[in-house]
């Protein structure tokens, strides 16, 4: 059998091939190329992208750092209206103490305090303000000892955060 095409049909098919074949292998080696070229240029994108991450963490605690310090001074000034209430408290009730001592006293027997059997003024309660209680004292310096324990909590936390934005 013969061939019906003629061999100049052919020999131009086959060079037609082989051009197409050394394009493809151009384009090839061209696409390897550009993906080694493009390899330092992802690196850079992932290192950009990881410093993007850290400088939003970091206003992120920015943030939240202003947030804690403005929340500070307000536990401040309830720390020092609780310890003024404290100290209130605990001078309203060595005042309190003198009158109700003094209820005790009996005429010619030593006061519990002095020891002196002569008692020519005796502490009276309308002289001292309405009697304070134990109790009352201890409920100030719980109260007192809770908002101390909750400002250093806060200054800890803000210590900590702001060394954290440090590093």
């Amino acid at each position: 059998q013969t061939c019906a095409l003629p061999i100049s049909l052919m020999v131009e098919a086959v060079e037609q091939a082989r051009a197409e074949r050394d394009a493809a292998k151009d384009a090839a080696e061209a696409a390897a190329a550009a993906v080694e070229a493009a390899r330092p240029a992802a690196g850079r994108v992932d290192s950009a992208k990881q410093r993007l991450a850290e400088a939003k963490q970091q206003r992120d605690y920015r943030q939240e750092l202003d947030t804690l310090r403005q929340g500070l001074d307000a536990i401040r000034e309830r720390s020092q209206r609780a310890k003024q209430k404290y100290l209130s408290v605990m001078a309203a009730y060595v005042a309190s103490e003198a009158p109700r001592l003094a209820a005790g006293l009996v005429p010619g027997e030593p006061c519990a305090v002095c020891g002196s059997t002569e008692h020519p003024r005796p502490a009276r309660a309308d002289d001292s303000g309405p009697p304070v209680s134990h109790d009352d004292v201890e409920a100030a310096r719980q109260a007192e000892s809770a908002a101390e324990s909750e400002q250093t909590s806060r200054e800890t936390e803000i210590e900590t955060k702001a060394a954290s934005l440090d590093r």
